[in-house]
């Protein structure tokens, strides 16, 4: 107007896009998962919660969202929490055995095992193994399965006593014909840790000696099958305690 001219101006700020994600990490049951949003200046998280990061406990696996802002631009992002079941461990086995013998230990539950501790164990990484600890011990199993893990323990008790239930004995009699039944005599009990034994025929004459407990005789002497007669035996036994127990009597070879 009049000839005369003007300018004006306005500065007009772009927001770059806003593009929002979520980092995460999948849990077992009973853990806590960490969600951490990017790409915003302020979050509103599906749970009400505008802090970053949060921390969230589902029982289940379970879907998050949140909603990123710069400004009035805003997106949004899912984030998935697998929650796996754990497994259950379940240890089982013989739970007294008398001192020297084993016990059979067994997990269920798991993909993989390990046991411990490592004594007296044949086998740590296996579902059956066997023990033969020579005090009480506690074992415990740690079965995992899908990456999580749950536990349990047995107790292995030692019965020091000697013998079976305080029992340690000779049966009186054997069959050694080589039918699988009765074909060698032993002594009977656990809890032994030295043993010297001696048998003897009619006449005096020694035909089997050891002191290894856990060596039995199969009948024979010098190398023949004896026939049927009655021997006389003396035993002296040492227990895990360190009582000595003597022993004497008669034992049949029975054909």
């Amino acid at each position: 107007q009049n000839g005369c001219t003007g300018t004006a101006g306005k500065v007009v700020t772009v927001i770059p896009p806003v593009i929002a994600s979520i980092t995460g990490n999948n849990i077992c049951e009973g853990e806590s998962a960490i969600l951490t949003a990017s790409g915003g200046n302020n979050y509103l998280w599906s749970t009400n919660q505008t802090i970053n990061p949060i921390t969230v406990n589902p029982l289940t696996t379970s879907t998050y969202t949140v909603i990123a802002s710069v400004g009035n631009c805003t997106d949004t992002a899912t984030y998935i929490v697998t929650v796996t079941p754990l497994p259950t461990a379940i240890a089982k086995g013989d739970t007294t055995i008398s001192y020297g013998n084993s016990a059979a230990l067994k997990a269920n539950g798991g993909g993989t095992y390990n046991w411990t501790p490592l004594t007296g164990l044949n086998c740590t990484n296996c579902a059956t193994p066997i023990a033969t600890p020579t005090a009480t011990t506690q074992y415990c199993v740690t079965v995992m399965l899908a990456g999580c893990a749950d536990s349990a323990c047995i107790t292995v008790t030692i019965d020091t006593k000697c013998g079976d239930n305080g029992e340690l004995y000779v049966p009186n009699g054997f069959s050694p014909n080589g039918d699988g039944q009765n074909d060698v005599l032993y002594v009977r009990g656990g809890g032994v840790t030295g043993i010297f034994w001696e048998i003897y025929d009619r006449w005096g004459e020694k035909v089997f000696e050891t002191t290894n407990p856990k060596q039995g005789w199969d009948g024979t002497y010098k190398g023949k099958i004896l026939d049927a007669a009655v021997f006389v035996y003396y035993l002296k036994v040492t227990c895990f305690s360190g009582e000595e127990i003597i022993q004497k009597g008669n034992v049949a070879i029975i054909k």
